[in-house]
């Protein structure tokens, strides 16, 4: 039992430090080395636990994607439930906290994604499609039960994350965010993405 929790905190010393050298680093920058020197550990304990750059960084990813899905909850229109945008605006608060609690994996999601190379790339695109295939469930689930119009889930669930990814690089990680800038952030995001930009009688 003991070795099964060593071996857990080993691991997860690896994944600290790869996730540390990638932000400051990015990953055509870094390697095996760098990583290696940051958990101070010898080179044959990482290939126990990875093959190379792009698996641990593909299990950054990874992990990251299961702690976004644990901190999205499914809509409820149970009585005495919040009203379905607050529970929204709720889960899209959970994941941003997530994201400033944890501005190594923030930096590599949204700054040194702008210059990536090729491999790296085709990984980070698999967790963006892992992502917007949730996010596509979700709005299937909001259009089932009446609280979205008919859209095409998938092109829509693209077209949020790439305002959202937008509006955390520019707005949230440019500063240091206070929790009402925070707030005022998410009401705007939720505002154009459910209501848009035309009042009513618009043009469209």
């Amino acid at each position: 039992m003991e070795e099964k929790v060593a071996k857990r905190e080993r691991e997860g010393a690896i994944l600290r430090a790869a996730k540390k050298i990638f932000a400051e680093q990015g990953y055509h920058e870094a390697s095996i080395d760098d990583i290696i020197k940051e958990a101070d550990i010898a080179r044959g304990t990482f290939y126990l636990y990875y093959s190379g750059k792009r698996t641990i960084f593909a299990a950054i990813l990874n992990l990251t994607l299961e702690e976004v899905n644990r901190n999205i909850a499914a809509i409820s229109l149970d009585s005495g439930a919040p009203s379905p945008v607050d529970q929204v605006k709720a889960n899209v608060r959970r994941v941003f906290n997530l994201l400033i609690a944890d501005r190594h994996i923030a930096d590599i999601l949204f700054v040194r994604a702008l210059g990536i190379d090729a491999e790296a790339m085709e990984t980070l695109n698999a967790f963006y499609k892992k992502t917007a295939d949730l996010l596509a469930r979700a709005l299937t689930q909001g259009m089932t039960i009446g609280l979205l119009n008919k859209c095409d889930p998938q092109i829509a669930a693209y077209s949020i994350i790439g305002s959202v990814k937008e509006v955390f690089l520019q707005v949230i990680l440019a500063g240091e965010p206070s929790p009402q800038k925070i707030d005022a952030v998410i009401d705007e995001i939720i505002r154009v993405n459910l209501y848009g930009f035309y009042t009513r009688g618009g043009l469209i």
